[in-house]
């Protein structure tokens, strides 16, 4: 992770720890990072890895993998920023669902 962050949601993906958005010391961010856990690493220096974003950016929300399909997170509530135009919405009910 390129900064620290909190108010991110986390979902483990077989040997995979996700972590999607989060706030950092920039605002709301949309990065997914992911801790492969089926070897072991320093904590003191864990080895996050990038390979998706998500459209805006998200925080203080939950997250559950697909039971269908274990590629697909669902992001359950929380709060979205439109990254174009900084616009932030509530969603207390609604579902964002992100592939990994």
């Amino acid at each position: 992770m390129k900064f620290p962050q909190c108010q991110q949601t986390s979902t483990l993906v077989g040997t995979r720890l996700y972590s999607f958005g989060g706030f950092t010391i920039i605002g709301a961010s949309n990065e997914v990072w992911y801790l492969d856990l089926s070897s072991s690493f320093n904590i003191s220096t864990p080895p996050w890895h990038s390979d998706v974003v998500m459209p805006v950016g998200y925080n203080f929300g939950t997250s559950c993998l697909s039971p269908i399909d274990i590629s697909t997170v669902f992001l359950i509530g929380g709060r979205k920023l439109w990254l174009a135009t900084s616009t932030t919405t509530d969603y207390y009910s609604n579902i964002i669902s992100v592939s990994i």
